[in-house]
């Protein structure tokens, strides 16, 4: 039992030195050659964004042909329906068939 006790690092110290001892018989973690090299970065040359051959845009046009007032064909109104929308009197209003036979 004596010989024991001198083989142990830990007799007659503090608990705060005790602590610091078995804190190194833990496990490593990070200590791969690739976790310890130093950090380089690439040195690859820094390219711009844009293209050489720059290409241009022409035209650009987004119709949106709308035939407002006109109810889709496959619309079902229902009787009683509203009589506003958007605060506009519908009976009012001459609605234009948007089928028209030809």
């Amino acid at each position: 039992m004596e010989s024991e006790m001198l083989q142990s690092p830990l007799l007659g110290l503090r608990e705060e030195d005790e602590a610091d001892l078995t804190d190194w018989n833990l496990p490593l973690a990070f200590m791969k050659k690739r976790h310890c090299e130093k950090i380089e970065g690439s040195k690859s040359l820094a390219q711009s964004w844009r293209m050489k051959d720059r290409m241009k845009t022409v035209s650009v046009a987004l119709v949106l042909c709308l035939n407002v007032g006109v109810d889709p064909p496959d619309v079902v109104k229902t009787t009683p329906c509203a009589r506003l929308e958007c605060w506009i009197a519908l009976q009012y209003i001459v609605v234009y068939s948007s089928c028209r036979s030809f």
